[in-house]
């Protein structure tokens, strides 16, 4: 099957890093807003401290000029003096007012105003006392000079109260204006890093195109190269290969070594289904098959029948059937592969009647009859070591003598005698006594090293006849 078109991708570190631009580039401009955000609200912050103090200073300006404007009434008597008393009067609730409304979020603030609220009204009260006792006594009197004092007093503690204020305003007026001015500094970094990470991301992006380019080409080339490569090795393969429609299983292409073994051109070929060179006595069997590879049922299709030349004479052969698919899972087309087992399986079929006639041998004596590995694992028994043993064959293939004697002892001199055979490749017959199945019996054992064709060691094989009723008459 030709070699699947793969598209040229972006290389994923570029990929990697231009995601990572992007995310940075979203990163600052997020930062930016939330800058330019966080300076507009230290900016009201200001402009909010700027208000509460022009809040006192008017108020404290207010009082001042009711004071002084007092004063100028008590020593003229002119009415017109009283105009900044009046107007102190009248706006004194309106600034204590807005103090409270601007410093409602600032506790400190707010308890200072409890303390100045009262001494703002105490003042005004004794400005009207003293205005009281002016008109009721003339020029100024003792009563009217005591509370000028008592007034003055009063103004002092309104002063200092003011002041302290002022300055937890401007405590706070200080930090807001730093606040701005690093907000002010982090938006202009955040915009310089969103700009940069915009620049870079725009020359990742050129130079992932670039390469995207290049690999593309070199895929092209890559490809050309890959589809040559596999024609030729398609062509010269020593098994047959062919690609089939999955959906009614015709030839598509197929190798010369497929037609070799078919007798069929290859243009014949393709005029043949997959179906009509197997048994049709099995046809349904393998279209059925056949559908269960493309709907996935099945990873591959693997069938071994008799497959028919041109000729009409067969051949045994092992069908692997592969469905190719694209990255969405459509259903592409079926590779073949056709390889003539008829060596194998007349390999298997004398060496099935081989086992046939050792298993007819061995079992047609009542002696024992066994072979064991290099391990001392059984390989082989006859029944009459099963019946001796009293256990089944699954108990004994592939157990070593510890594990199927009873007695250790016993075990460990059969191992023993095992372990000299092979040692010295040469056979030996000894005479022994077991404990099996509850009984103390005896045997004459002929144990030879067990050689494949190379003379390569695998084992021992060994056959034992019992001798305990004769022993006994003895």
């Amino acid at each position: 099957m030709p070699p699947e078109r793969r598209s040229a991708r972006f290389p994923l570190p570029l990929t990697l890093l231009f995601v990572l631009c992007l995310a940075l580039t979203g990163l600052a401009a997020s930062a930016l807003i939330t800058a330019s955000v966080e300076l507009r609200r230290s900016t009201s912050q200001v402009e909010h401290t700027l208000q509460v103090q022009q809040a006192l200073e008017t108020l404290q300006l207010t009082l001042a000029n009711a004071e002084t404007g007092q004063r100028g009434f008590l020593l003229t008597g002119q009415p017109h003096f009283l105009e900044p008393y009046i107007d102190a009067v009248a706006k004194q609730a309106y600034y204590i007012g807005a103090l409270e409304r601007l410093t409602a979020d600032n506790p400190r603030q707010q308890q200072a105003l409890a303390a100045l609220k009262p001494l703002v009204e105490e003042r005004l009260r004794q400005f009207s006392a003293t205005l009281s006792a002016y008109r009721t006594q003339g020029q100024p009197a003792n009563d009217v000079i005591n509370a000028l004092n008592r007034g003055k007093e009063l103004m002092d503690r309104v002063r200092v109260a003011m002041r302290g204020m002022r300055e937890e305003e401007d405590q706070m007026l200080t930090l807001q204006q730093a606040e701005v001015e690093r907000r002010g500094r982090y938006g202009i970094i955040f915009l310089l890093l969103s700009n940069a990470a915009s620049l870079l991301g725009l020359a990742i992006l050129y130079i992932a195109m670039r390469r995207y380019h290049w690999r593309r080409q070199e895929l092209e080339v890559a490809l050309v190269r890959s589809e040559r490569d596999f024609r030729e090795i398609f062509e010269t393969s020593a098994v047959g290969q062919a690609e089939c429609d999955p959906k009614t299983g015709r030839f598509l292409h197929a190798n010369r070594k497929l037609a070799d073994m078919t007798g069929y051109a290859v243009e014949e070929l393709r005029r043949t289904t997959l179906f009509d060179v197997l048994p049709r006595a099995h046809r349904l069997d393998n279209a059925r098959a056949m559908r269960e590879l493309v709907a996935e049922q099945r990873d591959v299709l693997r069938i071994e029948q008799a497959v028919t030349r041109k000729d009409g004479s067969t051949f045994w052969a092992t069908v692997h059937g592969n469905v190719a698919r694209s990255d969405d899972n459509t259903v592409g087309r079926t590779a073949i592969v056709i390889e003539d087992v008829t060596d194998r399986r007349t390999f298997e079929e004398a060496l099935g009647k081989n086992h046939s006639l050792l298993t007819a041998i061995t079992e047609s004596t009542r002696d024992l009859v066994f072979a064991k590995d290099v391990e001392g694992r059984w390989l082989l028994c006859n029944q009459a070591v099963l019946d001796a043993l009293g256990k089944g064959r699954d108990d004994v293939i592939g157990k070593t003598d510890m594990e199927i004697f009873v007695d250790a002892g016993d075990a460990s001199r059969i191992r023993a005698v095992d372990l000299r055979v092979m040692s010295s490749r040469t056979s030996e017959t000894e005479e022994d006594t077991v404990m099996l199945a509850g009984t103390r019996r005896t045997f004459v054992s002929t144990k030879a090293p067990y050689l494949d064709p190379q003379g390569e060691l695998l084992g021992i094989v060994g056959i034992a006849t019992e001798i305990t009723d004769r022993k006994r008459s003895e």
